[in-house]
Order: structure tokens, then sequence, then C-alpha cells
């Protein structure tokens, strides 16, 4: 019996003939091909996500001779018909004098050219590597990406695939011919370490002060420059109005050393990690920029990270270490400590002599940067109570020279007043050592009274060398001369409470306990009876946002130890809500160490109004120990502070920092 066709078995139903449509959605249509669009986007897409490719799923193991008998042809040596390595003839052709012949699949063939493909990937990497590298050290504008980039897998080079460890190692690099001077072949050898770079020609050894960047502003070329503003990471509006913030009013505070280009452009051109420096800082200040900071800031510890281990920097690199350091608190240890080893590095402080016979402009900037980062060293030696990167050298003792050549600016008598002042508070550091945990000999009244003789006549000095007026700056730096001077007295004088805690004065220290009072109440009378230091709160370093909180906690402790003997504790509980209300009423960043300090006096402030005026304040019972249990991270209570000293402006048991910060300065 014959079988019916399809067609012939459904004539005789019409109605399920007519319910039989093609359903297109069952078929499944090839795939037109990847536009160029989408091809990009699976070439930049993330390599984990991208499907792996097939594998290899039969491989030909024969010659065709050996195919065609059927025949196995392996290629192990152990087995009797085989191929070695090398390629035909396989053992059985060779003794048949045949004809071998692999029929490899093209797959195969690829998969066998991937080695030297990846290793022609790779020295191609090391080559644009190598090149980027050049270009930076010259401050030259980097090459654009490699157009292969963006359809290969990251190698190694790039730092994508965590195969660094098949690299091989190269060793150190050597100077083939270094360069002698006369000196060198006529006289004794007198520096170590250049017989050393004699002997291995390793470049590593060569001392760095020989490619010092005398002429900064020569890579003023034209062209694209690559950096987070060319990336889209802040805008150009953004990124100018930043600029113009921190050279029209921030730098001001900076003695004008961070300022040295006058557009964007030219910054731009000149030095990313710079940019990156005065866009943070300018961030910082700026009310409106919570949300730039972080990407700044970023960017800015990226480059700085990148170039830890470059032997060379430029100026300008100086420069942005200085400018960081100044204002930046979470960080500005360790970008002292590498500023200070640069600088020292390049031997930047001999140029003044070059200053005091050719009245250089170059050489007058070189050492304008030497003194900010002196002052830098100085204030965080002060602060954290250690022994500081910098010494006094020639340049330090001879400050001087600055103000007397005809390059001298504006700012320049306010920053030779500063290295002057420093020089005293070193010295008083160096009498009185580190360490706190005992009280001071009485027969250091003496030298006490002589250092405070020297501050002084330092006061005395600089207060009426100033102008009244500064351009752009206002009345601020007569102002500030005896605000800082105020710093130093306290920081002098309060060492005569070194290890009391609330026992009695010595006689001998009477009048420098009074004095010690004095000086911090009067730092804070400045602040609230003087608008234009009020104006410049949110622009002063955090030296001196450190040393304000200084003064308020060592009053709070004259309290609690003492009582109304040495403070009047309503006067201060009047005086400290007027400043609470001048930091709060301030316009800051939340980023800015201002906005901590205003919702730490508040705490303070509170702790004071809590407790009766005939008590001392209880750390068990008081606001202060409430949020140290609410945040373990704010390490304060009154009874662990111990003797009054320096270190208890110590960024880390400082109650005026919040909690919340991450004060990494102290780690550095």
């Amino acid at each position: 019996m014959r079988k019916r066709s399809w067609n012939e078995a459904n004539q005789g139903d019409p109605e399920r003939t007519l319910q039989w449509k093609p359903n297109p959605a069952s078929f499944s249509p090839l795939p037109n091909p990847p536009t160029s669009e989408q091809a990009m986007a699976i070439n930049h897409a993330d390599p984990a996500q991208v499907p792996p490719l097939p594998n290899i799923s039969r491989k030909v193991k024969a010659c065709a001779a050996c195919r065609k008998q059927k025949v196995v042809c392996f290629l192990d040596a152990s087995v009797r018909c085989f191929m070695d390595k090398s390629g035909p003839p396989c053992k059985r052709c060779a003794e048949k004098d045949l004809s071998c012949v692999l029929n490899k699949s093209l797959q195969t063939l690829i998969n066998e050219r991937v080695p030297q493909t990846n290793a022609l990937i790779h020295d191609l990497e090391i080559v644009s590597t190598s090149v980027q590298h050049i270009l930076k050290t010259l401050n030259l504008p980097s090459m654009p990406q490699l157009e292969s980039s963006r359809f290969i897998a990251p190698s190694p080079v790039s730092g994508e695939q965590g195969h660094l460890n098949q690299l091989p190692d190269i060793g150190p690099s050597c100077d083939n011919s270094p360069d002698l001077s006369p000196q060198d072949e006529e006289n004794l050898p007198r520096i170590p370490m250049h017989s050393v770079y004699h002997l291995t020609k390793l470049s590593a050894l060569r001392s760095p002060e020989a490619d010092i960047d005398t002429s900064p502003g020569k890579s003023t070329h034209a062209g694209p420059y690559a950096d987070f503003i060319s990336q889209g990471m802040i805008s150009l509006e953004d990124a100018e109005m930043l600029f113009h913030l921190y050279t029209d009013r921030v730098d001001h505070f900076a003695y004008g050393v961070g300022a040295r280009y006058k557009t964007l452009e030219a910054l731009r051109c000149n030095s990313a990690v710079l940019t990156a420096a005065i866009l943070t800082v300018a961030a910082m200040h700026d009310p409106k920029a919570n949300s730039l900071y972080p990407i700044c800031d970023r960017e800015f510890k990226r480059l700085m990270t990148e170039s830890l281990f470059d032997r060379h920097v430029d100026r300008d690199h100086l420069r942005a270490l200085c400018v960081a350091s100044y204002w930046l608190h979470d960080s500005s240890w360790t970008l002292t400590g590498i500023a200070s080893r640069r600088a020292a590095a390049m031997n930047i402080g001999s140029h003044l002599e070059t200053l005091r016979e050719k009245n250089d402009e170059d050489a007058a900037d070189f050492i304008r940067i030497w003194f900010l980062i002196y002052i830098c060293d100085q204030h965080l030696s002060t602060l954290y109570c250690r022994q500081g990167e910098m010494r006094e050298d020639r340049a330090i003792e001879h400050a001087e020279w600055l103000v007397e050549s005809s390059t001298v600016t504006v700012g320049d008598q306010r920053l030779v007043s500063q290295v002057t002042l420093l020089t005293i508070i070193h010295k008083i550091r160096a009498l009185f050592g580190t360490d706190s945990g005992k009280p001071i000999p009485t027969v250091f009244a003496s030298h006490i009274s002589s250092f405070s003789r020297q501050l002084d006549q330092w006061v005395g000095r600089w207060s009426t060398t100033f102008p009244e007026v500064q351009e752009g700056f206002g009345t601020f730096p007569r102002k500030g001369c005896v605000f800082h001077y105020q710093f130093a007295k306290l920081y002098l004088l309060s060492h005569v409470f070194h290890g009391l805690g609330s026992s009695p004065i010595p006689t001998e220290f009477l009048e420098a306990a009074h004095g010690a009072t004095a000086a911090a109440m009067a730092i804070l009378n400045i602040i609230i009876t003087e608008p234009v230091v009020r104006e410049a709160l949110v622009g002063l370093p955090c030296y001196v946002q450190s040393m304000i909180g200084f003064a308020c906690m060592f009053l709070m402790k004259l309290i609690t130890n003492y009582g109304n003997q040495l403070v009047d504790r309503n006067e201060f509980i009047d005086i400290l809500s007027r400043l609470v209300a001048a930091y709060q009423a301030t316009p800051v960043n939340s980023w800015h160490l201002v906005h901590h300090m205003g919702n730490g006096l508040e705490r303070m402030l509170r702790a004071l109004r809590q407790q009766p005026s005939n008590t001392a304040i209880d750390p068990a019972t008081s606001d202060i120990n409430l949020h140290r249990q609410a945040n373990l991270e704010l390490d304060f209570s009154l009874a662990d502070l111990g003797s009054m000293d320096m270190s208890m402006v110590n960024t880390e048991a400082l109650f005026l920092m919040s909690g919340s910060m991450d004060m990494g300065v102290m780690g550095g």
C-alpha cells in the first residue's frame, strides 16, 4: 500500500488546511553582519563580557598519505608512525619515499600564528609606552591612542593583564658615555656617588641636578594635549572657572608661587600635574564645586603616583607639590616630604647665589619654591611635633636677599617674613624637643624670655614693612602678620604647661602662662573682630586652621584644670559662640577644613554650656563623649589629653575635625 503524501492527507479536512499558516517567528533568519558602529562597540567592550572564540574541535593529526591509507599518524615520538615537531615528512612517508603533506585546518593555522602576533603586539606597546614616557619627560603633547588597541585585548604592558612577571628582566639602564667635567679629571673625587656612577655607568646613580629645568614655559607647543579636561571628566567651562578662582583669589595666600601661567591653556600645555593641583585646590575653596573636588583630587593623586619613581621632574612639578602641600590637609605630610627631597636633589637652594649676582628671574622663582617648601615643612613639623625634612641652608639663612633683588614681587615680603618667623620657631622646637611627657626645667625661663623678645622684634619689623593695602589682597598682610605672631607666641609660651596636668604652675612660669592665655584669646578675638580676617578664613592653609583649633583646645583645657584662674569661663563661651557663628557663616566646600572646624567648635560650645560653671567638664557625660561613642573615629576626651602641649593639635586627636574625615595626612 502506497503511503499518502501530506497534501493528500489534508485534502479531506479543509478546516485544518486553513488553520495552518507558517509562523514567521518560528523561522530563524541568518543575522545581518554587524555594522561598523556595532563592531566598534564590541571592540571597546569589557574583555570579560565578550564571548570567547570557539575552541578547535578537531585538529589534523595525520598527513594526507596516511589519512588516505587510514593509518594513524601521531605527533608523539613514542608511536610507531609519527611526525616530529619539525613537521613533514612523517616516519611512514619517509620510509616509503612518499610525498608527505599535512593539510591543516584554517583555525589551526590561525592558532599557530597567535604567539607571533602577541609578540608583535607586545613589542609595539613597549615602543609606544617608551615614546609616551619620553614625551611626558620633555613636556610634549602625548601621542593619540594606537588604532590597533581598539581591536585587540589589552596586553600586559598596559597593565590590564596580570602577566608582568612573564616580561624579560632587562636589567638596570646604563649610560654608554657618561659626561666627565674637567673637575672630575683634575681633582680628587669628593662626591662618593659620582665615583660609583663613573665605575658602573648606571644612569640611576647620576645626580638629577645636571638635568634641572631652568626655563619653565618652554613647552608651549601648539596642538592637542591629553588631560582629564580633554577627556571630559570635567568641562572646560568648570576648569576655566576654577582656574580664575585660584589665580585671582586663592594664590595670594601662597605668596603668588602657584599661579605662574596667566591662562588655563598655557597651564595645560606646560604641566598636567600642576593643572590638576590648581584645580583641586580651587574646587576645595568653591562652595559650588562639591562634585568637582573628588574628580580633580583623584586625577592629581593619579598623576602624582605615576611620577613617584620618575628620576627627573621639572619646576612645575615642584610647584604642584607646593600648592597641594599648602592646602590639601589629607595628604600634606606626604607631599611635603616628596617636595623637600625632590627640591634637595635638584639643589634649587643654590640659585640664591645666582639671584644675588645676576638678579635672574628664573633663580628668584626657584628660591620662592624652595621657601614655600620650607614653610610647609616647618608648619607640619610644628603641628605634629616631629622633626622636619629640611634644615636651614644658606638660602634660608639669607632669605632677605630675595626682597633686596630687583625681581621682588608683592608676595616676596610676606614669603620672606614667614621664613624668618619659622626659623625662630624651629629653634624653639629644637630647644624643647618633641617629648612632652615631662615638665620643662625652670631654667628654661630665660630661654623663653629670649625667644619672646625675638618674636616681638619680628612683628615690630614686618608689621610696618608690609603696605597698608596690597593690590588684590586688601589689608590682610598686616593683619595676618599679627595673626602669625600670636600663633608663635602661643606655641612658645604653652610649653610651660608641659607635664603639669592640673598641678600648680611654677612661679618662674607664671608670666609665660598668662602670656600663653592672652595669645590664645587674641587669636580668637582677631577672627571675630576683623572682617578682613573672617573673609580670609577659607583661603588660609591647614596650618592656620589647626592653630586656631589648638587655641580653642588650649583655653578649654585651662578651664578644665584651673577653673577661672587663667580664663573666665563665661567670656570664653561668648567668644567661642561668636567664633562658631563666623565659621558657619563662611561659604565653603564641604571638603574644606573650615566646614569641619565649624562643626567641631559647635560641639565644644555645647559641651561647655551643658556643664555648671563651678564644675569641671566630665568626659563621661559631655556631649563630646557622646559623639565619640556614636562615631569611633572621633578620638577626643578631656581626660585623655594629658599635658597641654602642641601634641594636642595632632589631627588624629583634635576633636575639631569631623570623625568622618579621612585624616590620611598622619600616615603620609
